[in-house]
Parts: structure tokens; C-alpha cells; sequence
């Protein structure tokens, strides 16, 4: 699989790719990534729905709540 290191997570309009750092990405967007929770450390390969699972603590996604957001991280 041909991938390269995603600049600018932001441009996707998905707010809780801020909180994680993308290691690698696919070329031409979409699909799955390679990321690390910036609160955990917690390496995973997967698309939005599980950084969206990790970081909100929604079961049944295969993805570990993290241990370390909390919801005050994201209200303004």
C-alpha cells in the first residue's frame, strides 16, 4: 500500500483528527490511517469512526477508549 505523511489533518472538516497525530495516511485521502491519540499514545490503523470511538469512549467500534481525553478538551 503506497502511503505519505498527511500535512494538514484539519482540511478534512473531522474536528477530532486534531486531537490525534496521523503517521500515515493513503495518497489520495480517505480510508484508513496510521494514528497516534495525542492523550494515550495509543498507535491504531483505522479510518475517522475510530478516532471519533477512541477519543469519545463509544464501544463496540474495535478500537480501546483512551484513557486520557475528556470531553472539555472539545467545547470551546
Amino acid at each position: 500500500m503506497s502511503s505519505k505523511k498527511l500535512l494538514n489533518p484539519s482540511k478534512d472538516d473531522k474536528p477530532l483528527w486534531l486531537h490525534v497525530e496521523v503517521l500515515d495516511a493513503p495518497i489520495g485521502g480517505g480510508g484508513n490511517r496510521k494514528w497516534r491519540c495525542r492523550y494515550c499514545n495509543k498507535i491504531v490503523t483505522g479510518s475517522y469512526s475510530k478516532v471519533r470511538a477512541h477519543l469519545l469512549k463509544i464501544s463496540n467500534m474495535g478500537v480501546e477508549a483512551c484513557k486520557g481525553f475528556q470531553m472539555m478538551f472539545i467545547v470551546k
